[in-house]
């Protein structure tokens, strides 16, 4: 054999040695380096070694969470699986937590630069199942209203670094929640300090994690569904459900679920005509369970009325929600973009128009949003006043929403005014109205809320409706389209609903007979001819207008030539005794009604614990699944006297003629209105405690380790 040969032969042989020793996962190499190929075959190159890098990768599911001033994204591996960026760069428009359930369960975001939204960050963290992972990130400004309840459940989650940031510096966190009361597990947290002199800085603070997965699976609260102890009623439906989506607190219970739908409320009362109900919504799913379990299960008559859920668009969370409720659901085509007029008009339009085409026996229907609380009473209160609609057709709507619904200018359930009123937060109207407005409604794209359209843009024809002295709904919504956290904290928060009162004074109303046609007219004017007219002789503000033990009517005569109140003669009034002041509403041919009694700042704190307590009532009461006594709500129990005060706004109103002329008609100087000013924004502001820390330079190093270079400004 030639050399050549014999050499190509000894290598095709050794590597054939090679490849099969390779593949029985040995490297066998004969002579004086065997041992440090096989040293090196251990170390570096062993094929179980590296089988066992990628079984543990396969168990595990890898997760990068970057934030900054202006974005934050949730990757795994190399897909994307959540995004947000800021509308206006490094404005303050959308700063706070954003919390993302990991694996399929969603997201929900909590504008905490603004009051209110840490009180449903709170919420949600505490209905969150037990085993999820959470995804924490937060995008300054997210510290000012975040405390204290919003800071103190994300501690109890086990954050350690929240109480060290400082303005303007973003944190992430990630974390397995645990059982109710016990501890969670923190699988990573991060910041980035800023200095107090570096401005517009926009550094990543960057969390890579491998979640193992036997920490993601496991089914509904980390175990198999037979387990749950009461898995014999609950469907493969709500079993699923509560798999894919969170935040549901008992309804997703992982002992004792609570089992939609719940048990409907007897009347109680005579319905003597159907009207049915349709809610709006669209991809607020977590408000549209608190309503569902409010409505259906704690309002009188709900279980012998008819339900139609519009949505606009088809949102797979809203849709599956509707679905374990039972109840009928249409989808809206959305038009215009989101967050935008357009969108939520042409949705209402649709609802009206979806209601009366699935029951063309109905003469009216009644419209609620997402976002309300509703009181037992409301069904009552609208069939009370049905007949009103039917007998007069100078009125469009019976809202179930009162204007000055506060604890220091409505006192009674059973008063119902007729006055010039906006639709909104729970009306009923008539096939009639919806026929005729239709074609007027809000164009697209005209920038105008379809509810200010209706009522300032002419298209109503003079019309009028019935509102309540004490309002059947509350707004429970914060930081969104119409109504931002501001507005919620500031005017919402505090109003006060009939559940405070006794039910015998909610379940008498007064006559309809009264508030028809040219009636009311003659009521108002008798009203008017006894009232007792009184003068200011001090700061309404500081001095309560009416005087104390006297029981009235009274009448206070302004200087207010249209209803856009250019002297603010009305906001003056509004604004000292209490009531929102941030337009002229609820009118009746240029008269207000209120009955009123001294501002308590006490008493609006009371206001806005009863209303957290009764939202807290309906997500909390078991209905079938688990029958309960009813629990008290905290209401008002004081029988302090209130007394009716009219403002009669001249020349505007025909009434005016019960006054002694111009010498009787008040008109505010600017010093008046700056202090009228000054006191209502600091009655508003009581009790919001903002957190102002900035980075400061650190006095040692020991302080820059512990992060403890911080100031707390005084606001």
């Amino acid at each position: 054999m030639e050399p050549e040969n014999k050499m190509t032969r000894c290598l095709l042989l050794f590597t054939c040695v090679l490849l099969c020793e390779c593949l029985a996962s040995r490297v066998l190499v004969v002579g004086v380096m065997s041992e440090r190929w096989q040293e090196l075959t251990a170390q570096r190159y062993s094929l179980k070694r590296l089988e066992k890098i990628r079984e543990l990768e396969d168990s595990t599911l890898p997760l990068r969470l970057q934030v900054n001033s202006t974005s934050v994204y949730l990757w795994q591996q190399h897909n994307l699986l959540y995004n947000h960026e800021k509308k206006n760069g490094m404005g303050a428009t959308d700063g706070g937590i954003i919390v993302v359930v990991v694996v399929g369960a969603g997201w929900r975001t909590f504008l905490t630069h603004q009051p209110g939204e840490h009180l449903a960050l709170r919420d949600y963290v505490a209905a969150i199942q037990p085993g999820r992972v959470l995804m924490l990130a937060a995008m300054p400004p997210f510290l000012t209203y975040l405390w204290p309840e919003g800071g103190e459940a994300l501690e109890q989650l086990g954050a350690t670094l929240l109480p060290r940031v400082a303005i303007g510096e973003p944190w992430a966190m990630v974390v397995v929640t645990g059982e109710p009361g016990g501890k969670a597990k923190v699988l990573g947290e991060a910041l980035v300090t800023k200095e107090l002199n570096e401005l517009g800085q926009n550094k990543n603070p960057s969390l890579n994690l491998e979640i193992p997965h036997s920490m993601l699976t496991g089914g509904w609260c980390g175990r198999r569904e037979e387990n749950v102890t009461s898995s014999k009623s609950v469907t493969s439906e709500q079993a699923r459900f509560c798999d894919t989506y969170d935040g549901y607190g008992d309804l997703c219970d992982c002992h004792l679920p609570f089992l939609p739908p719940p048990y409907p409320v007897p009347a109680g009362f005579e319905m003597k005509e159907d009207i049915p109900v349709v809610v709006v919504t669209a991809n607020k799913p977590h408000h549209l369970y608190r309503l569902l379990r409010n409505l259906l299960g704690l309002v009188e008559g709900a279980g012998e009325t008819k339900l139609l859920v519009v949505v606009d668009g088809p949102h797979q969370e809203t849709l599956d929600l509707a679905r374990l409720f039972q109840v009928e659901v249409v989808v809206h085509v959305p038009q215009g973009p989101p967050g935008k007029n357009t969108r939520t008009n042409s949705n209402v339009a649709f609802a009206l128009v979806s209601v009366f085409s699935r029951w063309p026996h109905v003469d009216k229907a009644i419209l609620l949003e997402d976002d309300l609380l509703l009181a037992s009473d409301l069904l009552r209160y609208f069939h009370h006043t049905a007949p009103a609609l039917t007998l007069d057709p100078s009125l469009y709507l019976v809202s179930a929403w009162g204007q000055h619904s506060y604890h220091s200018t409505a006192r009674d359930p059973s008063t119902v005014h007729r006055v010039q009123a906006y639709p909104q937060y729970g009306w009923m109207t008539t096939r009639a109205w919806v026929t005729y407005v239709l074609p007027h409604w809000a164009p697209n794209g005209s920038g105008v809320d379809w509810d200010w359209w209706v009522y300032s843009e002419g298209v109503n024809a003079g019309l009028e409706a019935l509102v309540p002295e004490v309002s059947r709904t509350a707004h429970m919504g914060a930081a969104g389209a119409h109504v931002t956290g501001w507005e919620q904290h500031l005017f919402f928060s505090h109003r006060i609903m009939t559940d405070a009162f006794p039910k015998s004074s909610a379940h008498t109303l007064m006559p309809l007979h009264t508030l028809l046609g040219r009636n009311y007219s003659t009521w108002l004017d008798g009203e008017l001819r006894i009232a007792t007219k009184i003068t200011l002789q001090d700061h309404p503000c500081h001095t309560h207008p009416v005087p104390p033990h006297t029981s009235g009517p009274f009448v206070l005569y302004l200087g207010v030539t249209s209803r856009s109140d250019d002297y603010s003669s009305f906001y003056l009034l509004q604004a000292c005794l209490g009531t929102d002041d941030q337009e002229v509403k609820e009118l009746y041919e240029g008269v207000m009604r209120l009955r009123v009694r001294p501002y308590s700042h006490a008493r609006t704190q009371a206001a806005r614990t009863s209303l957290l307590a009764q939202a807290h009532h309906v997500l909390h009461y078991q209905g079938r699944g688990r029958r309960g006594d009813k629990k008290n709500v905290p209401g008002e129990e004081e029988k302090e006297e209130s007394q009716v005060l009219y403002l009669v706004g001249c020349p505007l109103s025909p009434y005016c003629r019960h006054s002694s002329g111009t010498s009787d008609w008040l008109l505010a100087g600017g010093p008046v209105l700056e202090e009228a000013m000054k006191v209502a924004s600091r009655r508003r502001m009581a009790g919001i405690l903002p957190t102002h820390r900035i980075r400061i330079t650190a006095r040692s190093s020991k302080q820059e380790f512990h992060l403890g270079n911080l100031r707390q400004l005084q606001v």
